[in-house]
Protein backbone atom coordinates (compact mmCIF):
# COMPACT_ATOMS: atom_id res chain seq x y z
CA UNK A 1 0.00 0.00 0.00
CA UNK A 2 1.60 2.98 -1.12
CA UNK A 3 0.72 6.48 0.91
CA UNK A 4 1.56 9.98 0.13
CA UNK A 5 0.23 13.00 1.84
CA UNK A 6 -3.29 11.81 0.22
CA UNK A 7 -3.59 9.24 3.12
CA UNK A 8 -7.10 11.24 4.08
CA UNK A 9 -8.59 9.43 0.95
CA UNK A 10 -8.92 6.47 2.60
CA UNK A 11 -9.74 7.99 6.31
CA UNK A 12 -13.22 7.11 7.69
CA UNK A 13 -15.85 10.23 7.27
CA UNK A 14 -16.79 10.67 10.75
CA UNK A 15 -13.10 10.98 11.88
CA UNK A 16 -12.17 13.14 9.13
CA UNK A 17 -14.79 15.35 9.50
CA UNK A 18 -13.82 15.54 13.20
CA UNK A 19 -10.51 16.40 12.93
CA UNK A 20 -11.33 19.18 10.76
CA UNK A 21 -14.88 20.71 12.73
CA UNK A 22 -15.35 19.06 15.75
CA UNK A 23 -18.06 17.94 17.19
CA UNK A 24 -20.13 14.15 18.80
CA UNK A 25 -18.55 11.55 16.98
CA UNK A 26 -21.05 10.19 14.31
CA UNK A 27 -21.54 6.26 13.40
CA UNK A 28 -18.20 4.75 11.69
CA UNK A 29 -18.42 4.08 8.34
CA UNK A 30 -16.37 0.91 7.27
CA UNK A 31 -16.28 -1.03 3.76
CA UNK A 32 -17.94 -4.77 3.91
CA UNK A 33 -17.46 -7.64 1.07
CA UNK A 34 -18.13 -11.32 1.23
CA UNK A 35 -14.72 -11.42 3.40
CA UNK A 36 -15.74 -9.37 6.23
CA UNK A 37 -18.25 -10.46 8.45
CA UNK A 38 -20.20 -7.82 10.77
CA UNK A 39 -18.23 -8.48 13.48
CA UNK A 40 -14.81 -7.79 12.22
CA UNK A 41 -16.12 -4.29 10.95
CA UNK A 42 -17.15 -3.71 14.40
CA UNK A 43 -14.34 -4.47 16.04
CA UNK A 44 -12.26 -2.16 13.81
CA UNK A 45 -9.85 0.03 15.29
CA UNK A 46 -7.91 1.61 12.31
CA UNK A 47 -8.65 5.32 11.47
CA UNK A 48 -9.37 4.17 8.08
CA UNK A 49 -12.89 3.19 5.85
CA UNK A 50 -11.16 -0.83 5.30
CA UNK A 51 -11.48 -3.65 8.10
CA UNK A 52 -8.52 -4.04 10.07
CA UNK A 53 -8.68 -7.67 8.91
CA UNK A 54 -7.72 -6.42 4.97
CA UNK A 55 -5.61 -4.04 6.05
CA UNK A 56 -3.05 -6.02 7.76
CA UNK A 57 -2.59 -8.01 4.68
CA UNK A 58 -0.72 -4.87 3.19
CA UNK A 59 2.77 -3.51 3.65
CA UNK A 60 2.14 0.05 3.73
CA UNK A 61 4.59 2.22 2.11
CA UNK A 62 4.92 5.94 3.48
CA UNK A 63 6.14 8.59 0.93
CA UNK A 64 7.23 12.02 2.99
CA UNK A 65 9.00 15.23 1.58
CA UNK A 66 9.78 18.12 3.58
CA UNK A 67 6.38 20.37 4.13
CA UNK A 68 7.87 23.57 2.78
CA UNK A 69 8.58 21.72 -0.49
CA UNK A 70 5.16 19.44 -0.44
CA UNK A 71 2.98 22.22 0.20
CA UNK A 72 4.34 24.76 -1.78
CA UNK A 73 4.48 22.23 -5.05
CA UNK A 74 0.32 21.37 -4.35
CA UNK A 75 -0.68 25.29 -3.44
CA UNK A 76 1.23 26.30 -7.22
CA UNK A 77 -0.26 23.83 -9.01
CA UNK A 78 -3.69 24.32 -7.44
CA UNK A 79 -3.82 27.69 -6.89
CA UNK A 80 -3.33 27.94 -11.05
CA UNK A 81 -6.17 26.53 -12.11
CA UNK A 82 -8.77 27.25 -9.18
CA UNK A 83 -8.70 30.37 -6.50
CA UNK A 84 -7.69 28.45 -2.88
CA UNK A 85 -7.66 30.46 0.16
CA UNK A 86 -5.44 28.55 2.47
CA UNK A 87 -7.56 30.25 6.23
CA UNK A 88 -10.43 27.72 4.81
CA UNK A 89 -10.15 24.77 7.21
CA UNK A 90 -11.66 22.68 3.76
CA UNK A 91 -8.49 22.54 2.47
CA UNK A 92 -6.14 21.55 5.02
CA UNK A 93 -6.33 18.12 4.78
CA UNK A 94 -4.13 18.51 1.73
CA UNK A 95 -1.32 20.39 3.95
CA UNK A 96 -0.64 18.00 6.94
CA UNK A 97 0.81 14.78 8.01
CA UNK A 98 -0.85 13.84 10.70
CA UNK A 99 -3.24 11.41 8.80
CA UNK A 100 0.17 9.46 7.47
CA UNK A 101 1.19 9.54 11.32
CA UNK A 102 -1.51 8.05 12.50
CA UNK A 103 -1.67 5.14 10.09
CA UNK A 104 2.37 4.66 10.60
CA UNK A 105 1.80 4.24 14.34
CA UNK A 106 -1.75 2.28 13.73
CA UNK A 107 0.24 -0.15 11.67
CA UNK A 108 3.60 -0.17 14.10
CA UNK A 109 0.76 -1.14 16.77
CA UNK A 110 -0.48 -3.87 15.21
CA UNK A 111 3.23 -5.85 15.89
CA UNK A 112 2.75 -7.59 13.08
CA UNK A 113 6.38 -7.79 11.14
CA UNK A 114 4.58 -8.95 7.70
CA UNK A 115 2.89 -5.05 8.12
CA UNK A 116 5.28 -3.19 9.05
CA UNK A 117 5.22 0.31 7.82
CA UNK A 118 8.17 1.50 5.95
CA UNK A 119 8.90 5.41 5.59
CA UNK A 120 11.42 7.10 2.87
CA UNK A 121 12.37 10.21 2.44
CA UNK A 122 12.05 11.65 -1.39
CA UNK A 123 15.37 13.43 -0.68
CA UNK A 124 16.57 9.65 -0.52
CA UNK A 125 15.63 9.06 -4.04
CA UNK A 126 16.26 12.29 -5.70
CA UNK A 127 19.63 12.09 -4.40
CA UNK A 128 19.97 8.31 -5.63
CA UNK A 129 21.08 7.25 -2.15
CA UNK A 130 20.61 3.83 -1.38
CA UNK A 131 17.04 3.95 -0.32
CA UNK A 132 15.76 2.61 -3.16
CA UNK A 133 18.02 -0.42 -2.86
CA UNK A 134 17.03 -0.63 0.52
CA UNK A 135 13.24 -0.31 0.01
CA UNK A 136 13.35 -3.10 -2.99
CA UNK A 137 15.42 -5.20 -0.10
CA UNK A 138 12.49 -4.79 2.30
CA UNK A 139 9.50 -5.68 0.25
CA UNK A 140 11.29 -8.40 -2.02
CA UNK A 141 11.66 -6.76 -5.26
CA UNK A 142 14.07 -6.88 -8.19
CA UNK A 143 16.08 -3.66 -8.01
CA UNK A 144 17.30 -4.16 -11.65
CA UNK A 145 13.50 -3.60 -12.89
CA UNK A 146 13.63 -0.11 -11.49
CA UNK A 147 13.52 2.76 -14.17
CA UNK A 148 15.80 5.16 -13.89
CA UNK A 149 15.34 7.29 -16.99
CA UNK A 150 12.61 6.77 -19.45
CA UNK A 151 10.75 8.57 -22.61
CA UNK A 152 8.62 12.18 -22.32
CA UNK A 153 4.90 11.59 -21.91
CA UNK A 154 2.55 13.30 -24.77
CA UNK A 155 0.16 15.76 -22.94
CA UNK A 156 -3.38 14.38 -23.35
CA UNK A 157 -5.38 16.27 -26.20
CA UNK A 158 -8.38 16.32 -23.25
CA UNK A 159 -5.97 17.26 -20.52
CA UNK A 160 -7.65 20.02 -18.23
CA UNK A 161 -6.43 22.94 -16.69
CA UNK A 162 -5.85 21.42 -13.21
CA UNK A 163 -4.21 18.36 -14.91
CA UNK A 164 -1.78 20.52 -16.65
CA UNK A 165 -1.04 22.39 -13.85
CA UNK A 166 -0.58 18.90 -11.59
CA UNK A 167 0.73 17.03 -14.80
CA UNK A 168 2.91 18.76 -17.41
CA UNK A 169 6.43 18.66 -15.46
CA UNK A 170 5.98 14.81 -14.46
CA UNK A 171 5.12 14.38 -18.10
CA UNK A 172 8.27 16.23 -20.14
CA UNK A 173 10.70 14.65 -17.25
CA UNK A 174 13.30 11.96 -18.19
CA UNK A 175 14.97 11.08 -14.85
CA UNK A 176 14.64 11.44 -11.29
CA UNK A 177 16.53 15.14 -10.55
CA UNK A 178 18.00 16.29 -7.17
CA UNK A 179 16.86 20.01 -8.07
CA UNK A 180 13.97 19.07 -5.88
CA UNK A 181 15.45 18.12 -3.06
CA UNK A 182 15.48 19.82 0.46
CA UNK A 183 19.11 18.94 1.50
CA UNK A 184 20.18 22.44 2.75
CA UNK A 185 17.08 24.07 1.96
CA UNK A 186 17.08 27.94 3.29
CA UNK A 187 13.48 28.17 4.40
CA UNK A 188 13.51 32.10 4.30
CA UNK A 189 14.42 32.35 1.27
CA UNK A 190 11.54 29.88 0.44
CA UNK A 191 9.75 32.33 2.64
CA UNK A 192 10.78 35.16 0.42
CA UNK A 193 10.21 33.38 -2.80
CA UNK A 194 6.60 33.14 -2.04
CA UNK A 195 5.90 36.27 -1.10
CA UNK A 196 6.79 37.02 -4.42
CA UNK A 197 4.72 34.53 -5.92
CA UNK A 198 1.58 34.23 -3.78
CA UNK A 199 1.55 37.54 -2.05
CA UNK A 200 2.07 38.42 1.23
CA UNK A 201 -1.18 36.85 2.90
CA UNK A 202 -0.95 33.36 1.02
CA UNK A 203 2.97 33.18 2.24
CA UNK A 204 1.95 33.85 5.97
CA UNK A 205 -0.65 31.52 5.93
CA UNK A 206 1.68 28.43 4.00
CA UNK A 207 4.44 29.46 6.64
CA UNK A 208 1.82 28.67 9.38
CA UNK A 209 1.23 25.74 7.90
CA UNK A 210 4.69 24.29 7.29
CA UNK A 211 5.26 25.12 11.06
CA UNK A 212 2.61 23.35 12.22
CA UNK A 213 3.40 20.11 10.30
CA UNK A 214 7.29 20.08 10.74
CA UNK A 215 6.59 17.41 14.22
CA UNK A 216 5.20 15.38 12.16
CA UNK A 217 7.45 15.48 9.47
CA UNK A 218 10.24 15.05 11.42
CA UNK A 219 8.38 11.86 13.09
CA UNK A 220 7.84 10.16 10.41
CA UNK A 221 11.31 10.89 9.29
CA UNK A 222 13.43 9.78 11.79
CA UNK A 223 11.56 6.49 10.83
CA UNK A 224 12.66 6.37 7.49
CA UNK A 225 15.03 3.60 6.36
Amino acid sequence: MFLKEHTFYIWEPSRLSQSMWGGPPSPAFTVQDEWTSSVAAAAKTNPTIFPDTWLLQWRPLFLIRHPALTFESWYRAESGARHIDLADRSWAFYTTYQYSRQLYDWFLSSGLKTSKPIVIDADDILENGPAIKDLCLSIGMDENKILYEWDTIQAPENAGRRELKFMSEYWSSTSVGNSKSSRGIDLQAVYGRWEKDFGASAASELHRIVERSMVDYNYLRYNKI
